[in-house]
Order: structure tokens, then sequence, then C-alpha cells
């Protein structure tokens, strides 16, 4: 039991890391792009 709970937690910390990786990694290519090409919501 504690070994599965141990399982479930690295699978949510692996989770959160790779959506705060893909998030950076979103970040990265916005600024890359050139303003006019950006949505109204990445500007402001």
């Amino acid at each position: 039991m504690i070994l599965d709970d141990l399982v479930t937690v690295t699978k949510i910390r692996l989770a959160r890391h790779q959506r705060q990786q893909s998030l950076a990694d979103l970040k990265q290519t916005v600024a890359k792009m050139p303003r006019n090409h950006k949505p109204d919501f990445l500007t402001r």
C-alpha cells in the first residue's frame, strides 16, 4: 500500500515537472515569435 502511494506521488511529481518544462518551452517559443503573431492574451 505504501509502495503504491510512493509510485503515485512519483508519477504526479514527474507529470508536474514535465508540465513545467513544456510551459517553459512554450514561453520560449512565444518569446521568439514576432509580436504581431502573438495572440492577445500573450502580449498583455
